[in-house]
């Protein structure tokens, strides 16, 4: 689900995965609380991202093992260029200072 998300609709699910990564959502029931708003705020707009919100709310038993789903998501997050934006950033904020890789 997490490389349908990040292929289909890679500007929302670089937001989604900026707020598994950040550690904002931390469970399933996160998860649907944050859908169940998102849907709220995309009223009238966005069928693709409604679209996409709906169908994780659908599959939300996916996202029973979070563990796993953020490995997924770190897994993933480099096959499109918004979502390996926000893993490039979380694994930059995720590096000790001073032992960042040099460029």
């Amino acid at each position: 689900m997490a490389r349908a998300i990040a292929i289909g609709n890679p500007t929302f699910g670089a937001e989604l995965f900026g707020q598994i990564l950040s550690g904002a959502l931390g469970s399933q029931g996160d998860l649907a609380r944050w859908c169940h708003m998102r849907t709220s705020q995309l009223a009238g707009r966005s069928t693709r991202d409604r679209s996409t919100l709906s169908e994780v709310t659908k599959r939300l038993e996916v996202f029973g093992d979070w563990p796993a789903l953020r490995k997924a998501v770190r897994r993933v997050a480099r096959f499109s260029f918004e979502t390996g934006r926000v893993l490039a950033a979380h694994l930059a904020d995720d590096e000790p200072e001073g032992e960042a890789e040099p460029s």
